[in-house]
């Protein structure tokens, strides 16, 4: 695999604080200062605007897909929970990775995020030190450890 191509992250989550305390904690993770791998990053604010940006790309030849997806659960509109059974109920996005990153501890979003087919759940950190060493170990273990499907792989 081609470490060092652009991995592109999809996050959405509602909360601009949220959103923008993930985005300094990205910038500032040691996993990927210095590194070969490089990062984009979109940000959606709910599941409607996540699926359709999915879609969207998934029926034109010139959008790159996301290689990943960090996602909220309560969200308005259409919540995680509905983006997951959509995306992994679809054969042309089932395969992209999604981390569920929510405040939430229950028990019940655990299994469902699981059941809905969710690769991982994290709950947020609270602090940014916090968040820098969850995203340090997310991007050492999806970026580095895991092979993903490259550009030349399609499910389309």
């Amino acid at each position: 695999m081609d470490r060092s191509r652009i991995m592109k992250i999809l996050l959405v989550d509602d909360d601009p604080y949220g959103v923008d305390l993930m985005l300094e904690a990205m910038e500032g993770s040691e996993a990927m200062e210095g590194s070969d791998i490089q990062t984009q990053i979109t940000v959606l604010k709910d599941g409607v605007e996540a699926m359709q940006y999915l879609k969207d790309c998934e029926n034109s030849p010139t959008c790159e897909e996301p290689d990943f997806i960090f996602l909220d659960l309560n969200m308005p509109r259409k919540d995680g929970r509905q983006v997951l059974r959509e995306l992994k109920g679809d054969p042309k996005l089932s395969h992209i990775p999604v981390a569920v990153l929510t405040t939430s501890t229950q028990e019940d979003d655990i299994a469902d995020s699981y059941r809905l087919h969710a690769n991982c759940f994290i709950t947020k950190p609270e602090t940014i030190e916090g968040l820098i060493k969850m995203l340090d170990s997310v991007q050492s273990f999806w970026f580095r450890t895991v092979v993903l499907p490259g550009a030349g792989i399609s499910f389309r």
